[in-house]
């Protein structure tokens, strides 16, 4: 068992991979080469390795379907990466936010992009400090497996936007990321950890 100032570090590193992650994927799909698709596999391997922290922990389901996906790319294979580009296109301080009992689902993405604002925009400390957020809430088209930005343990039937074939396709996706995980002589990265910067 962790004490809580290890966890909150556990949060601020896997929001910052988190984010360092989106950055290398926006780079990718503006221009795909293999080196952008070795570094992206191996940064969602990290991230899957990742423990959670206070208020979080890795989407592994997300992350395993990416490091299948790349591992694809890699391989010659077809990789299809709309849901990839519908993450990432959806527009700057763009969420769709998902709520399931009462709860948002994917609290994390907003969060983390709110304390990246409010620390590039005021600095810091922000320890006990209050910040005005202004926040415009619009019912979202609908959104299907491909493009769900949340693809994850929370996912069920009851979503209403889930499409069987498209969530088939994700789910043995992320088995075969499951797989490439559990074996990291499948690909030599893995083996050693990466030391991920600001």
């Amino acid at each position: 068992m962790s004490d809580a100032l290890t966890d909150i570090a556990r949060d601020e590193e896997l929001g910052r991979l988190a984010r360092l992650i989106r950055k290398k994927e926006r780079e990718f799909l503006a221009s795909p080469n293999r080196e952008k698709a070795v570094e992206l596999r191996d940064l969602w391997a990290e991230y899957h390795r990742s423990p959670r922290g206070y208020w979080g922990s890795p989407n592994r389901r997300r992350a395993a379907e990416r490091v299948a996906l790349y591992t694809d790319y890699l391989a010659g294979k077809e990789a299809d990466f709309s849901a990839v580009s519908a993450e990432l296109c959806a527009g700057e301080g763009t969420f769709v936010l998902r709520v399931g009992a009462g709860f948002i689902v994917n609290i994390s993405d907003i969060e983390d992009y709110i304390l990246h604002k409010i620390w590039k925009t005021c600095g810091g400390p922000l320890q006990y400090s209050s910040f005005r957020v202004r926040v415009v809430v619009d019912r979202v088209e609908r959104v299907t497996c491909a493009a769900c930005p949340d693809f994850g343990e929370f996912c069920s039937a009851t979503c209403g936007g889930r499409d069987e074939e498209e969530y088939r396709r994700r789910r043995e996706r992320a088995e075969a990321g499951e797989a490439l995980l559990r074996d990291p002589g499948s690909f030599g990265a893995l083996a050693g950890r990466r030391q991920v910067g600001p």
